[in-house]
């Protein structure tokens, strides 16, 4: 059994993508980035990235806790890459403003099969630079974030080496696992990065709960004009409601 939490606007932006064909189209998945899926996969996505995928291509945060084999790692990549890919004309590199993407994981075996994942399914796109920074060949990754790394990723070890790079850039983050990272190390490093206060605070919040994986997705400063809610529909943590149990939907 799995949860997510998420805004219950994001309902208002379509229902889950329970079908392939579902996931093709404007501001969704590029129609080759589904093809490559399809053959990839299953004969639809999995009920985790049927929810996720609308949600977070809408431009909302999502928190959520769940076990291992329901697709999270694709869950959280594509959206990630087909975002950032449409702000880029193909085959251009980072450019002075440094990686789009930043995923956060707990283990360097984490790092490296993270970014296995990532470079192969980014290869019909533009994000066509996949980097890891996890104790080795720490110098030459952390210089090619100037100019040739769109997407890396780390574990929360590394963030103090990165303190100096350039995160202008950046509208995607992800963290996998939070609730067993050093909160103190991603307060502390965290305001290099644009991203909402929130989702530090959440870390303290789920420091608690060791009995779930959780995973905490924010979209920095994707959301369109159309898609952001007012502040009194948000509230202080809006994406913080009850927890939608998975096992009770029949998406079809």
């Amino acid at each position: 059994m799995y949860h997510i939490q998420m805004p219950s606007i994001c309902w208002e932006h379509g229902k889950p993508w329970s079908q392939w064909k579902m996931c093709r189209g404007k501001e969704r998945l590029a129609p080759g980035f589904v093809d490559m899926l399809e053959e990839c996969q299953l004969d639809r996505p999995s009920i985790f990235q049927q929810m996720v995928w609308p949600t977070v291509c809408s431009g909302f945060d999502v928190v959520c806790s769940m076990p291992a084999s329901v697709g999270k790692t694709l869950g959280y990549l594509v959206p990630g890459i087909m975002k950032n890919s449409w702000r880029r004309p193909r085959g251009q590199l980072g450019g002075d403003s440094g990686p789009c993407v930043l995923i956060i994981v707990l283990t360097r075996e984490q790092v490296q099969q993270v970014q296995r994942i990532a470079a192969d399914i980014g290869q019909p796109t533009s994000l066509i630079t996949v980097s890891s920074l996890g104790g080795t060949h720490r110098r030459k990754v952390i210089y090619n974030m100037y100019h040739k790394i769109n997407a890396l990723v780390t574990n929360p070890a590394e963030l103090p080496h990165l303190r100096l790079q350039p995160w202008g850039h950046c509208k995607y983050l992800v963290f996998d696992g939070v609730e067993s990272m050093d909160i103190p190390l991603l307060c502390d490093a965290m305001p290099i990065f644009p991203v909402k206060p929130q989702v530090v605070s959440l870390g303290h919040q789920m420091h608690e709960a060791r009995d779930a994986s959780w995973l905490v997705i924010s979209a920095v400063e994707m959301v369109t004009a159309a898609a952001v809610p007012k502040h009194e529909e948000m509230g202080d943590m809006p994406w913080m409601l009850d927890p939608v149990d998975l096992n009770d939907q029949l998406l079809t």
